[in-house]
Order: C-alpha cells, then structure tokens, then sequence
C-alpha cells in the first residue's frame, strides 16, 4: 500500500440485515474497483473509480429486488 491508496469497503445496509459487497485497494496502478454480492433475488453492485490526474473519485451503483426491478445511479466528487 502506498499514500495514494483509496481504500474501499462497501456494506449494502437492508431491513432484513447487512451484505457485504467487498473490499479493494485503488491506487494509480489499479484506478477501478467492482464490489457486489447477491442474495435470495437481492442484487446490489458498486463500481468505483479514482481519477487521480482529475483529482475525482467516481461512484457507480446498481441495486436489484425482486417484483421491483434494478435501479441505477452514479456521482463524481472533486477532492
């Protein structure tokens, strides 16, 4: 690990518990991360990119249920 790592642990919080989606390091050499799990029809995917020349950090979700359908959503912050 080096001071430019970004460290990711992504936690998917429901009313009936919590799932782990994962965990990854981001550094200049390794910029983009997908963590996800599944579990009884629940979907939920979380892509993260570090841009380090631009000096953003891009977060890309997918959430899926059952009946419902999949929903998606993305933000870029500056730091």
């Amino acid at each position: 690990m080096t001071g430019n790592d970004v460290i990711l642990t992504a936690t998917l919080k429901t009313p009936v518990g919590n799932i782990e989606l994962g965990r990854c390091v981001l550094n200049p050499n390794e910029p983009t991360c997908t963590v996800g799990a599944q579990i009884a029809g629940f979907k939920a995917e979380l892509t993260v990119r570090v841009d380090y020349a631009r000096s953003t950090l891009t977060l890309e979700a997918t959430a899926c249920a059952p009946i419902v359908g999949c929903a998606t959503g993305s933000v870029t912050i500056q730091f």
